[in-house]
């Protein structure tokens, strides 16, 4: 039977796991690495094949060049590369506190509008920092929203205290 790829063109199947040219990283490196020690101890490698494969797996850059260290091996020492999704990023909360926090610091002239937008950031930031996210992005948007709080509490009292002088002073 002919694989569904060649029916479509393709003049070779895509890669099986664990042959493709897939990029790996230290942690694959790693779990190759203790195989081949296994093998080694268990009497499957002798001290030079050892060394050689060892030093195959550190210069290592693709799945199938991890593969072939210890393709000829008993299965036990067979190695499967499990493919990990990365995780979603959970940055939303941390960037609105930040956009909220810059929105509020010219807003603070809008009769301290900037204060409530500002109260929002640091709502935000402070959720994020509860949630894991990006720990600097979500402090960026705490302090930058404490900065039109204060500049929008700020500016409304001043605009009270100075229209309570200016009643005065035309009584």
């Amino acid at each position: 039977m002919s694989h569904p790829d060649t029916l479509l063109g393709m003049s070779t199947p895509p890669d099986e796991p664990g042959t493709g040219p897939e990029r790996i990283g230290d942690a694959q490196r790693a779990a190759v690495l203790d195989l081949v020690d296994r093998a080694y101890v268990e009497g499957f490698l002798d001290s030079g094949e050892h060394e050689t494969r060892r030093a195959g797996v550190t210069g290592s850059k693709a799945v199938a060049e991890l593969h072939a260290q210890v393709a000829d091996l008993p299965p036990q020492f067979h190695w499967v590369p499990a493919h990990h999704p990365v995780p979603p990023s959970n940055r939303g909360m941390a960037v609105m506190s930040v956009v909220l926090g810059v929105v509020s610091i010219p807003m603070f002239l809008c009769l301290g509008t900037g204060a409530a937008v500002g109260g929002l950031a640091v709502f935000a930031g402070t959720r994020a920092l509860r949630q894991d996210s990006s720990r600097p992005t979500a402090i960026a948007g705490i302090v930058l929203g404490a900065v039109g709080v204060v500049l929008g509490l700020g500016f409304l009292a001043l605009l009270v205290f100075s229209s309570d002088q200016t009643t005065v002073r035309t009584r």
